[in-house]
């Protein structure tokens, strides 16, 4: 069974959270509801990875990263019919959104060992849970920049994943609720 909303809110939102932001990147490709629920956000909110203007079917399976309000109806709807169904990872962090995004829009692509780029799915949590722990101080350093937290759900949705790194770079990870 999924988290409970006053968890997923206790969880996703530190306790002194004044000049931190907190944002979703939502995987709109997982559902179809995913792209009408974004658009409630509205335009200050919500805005697309890929650049440019995208054609309406493609514009509707994009990645978007969203500002989380916490209270706002949007935000609870993502949390309640999202969390657990792989379609966000939630990150903190010190910049506003337009920088966050520009950020986070350069880890779009990966070159595969063959020299090939490929689409990086950094925003499904199944690709970060596994990806993270894979990478060495600077790449690290290089995905968390000014970036405080990426949070993810874990395998069975019912525990928040929080991923931070220290100031050598090394990774941790810590779960809400304690497992075990």
């Amino acid at each position: 069974m999924p988290l409970p909303l006053d968890h997923l809110e206790y969880g996703l939102w530190p306790l002194d959270a004044e000049g931190i932001h907190i944002y979703a990147v939502v995987d709109c490709a997982r559902d179809e509801e995913l792209y009408p629920l974004i658009c409630r956000f509205g335009p200050q909110d919500a805005t697309c990875l890929f650049s440019g203007d995208q054609p309406r079917e493609l514009e509707a399976v994009s990645p978007y990263l969203v500002r989380l309000t916490h209270g706002d109806p949007a935000t609870r709807a993502l949390l309640l019919d999202f969390w657990g169904q792989s379609a966000f990872i939630v990150v903190h962090g010190v910049d506003p959104i337009d920088v966050t995004r520009r950020h986070l829009k350069t880890f779009l692509q990966a070159k595969m060992p063959d020299g090939e780029v490929t689409l990086f799915r950094f925003y499904d949590p199944r690709v970060m849970r596994v990806f993270l722990p894979t990478c060495d101080a600077a790449q690290l350093e290089q995905i968390f920049g000014r970036l405080l937290k990426v949070l993810t759900e874990d395998e069975t949705g019912n525990h928040i994943v929080h991923w931070s790194v220290n100031a050598r770079y090394r990774l941790k990870e810590i779960a809400y609720p304690p497992m075990g």
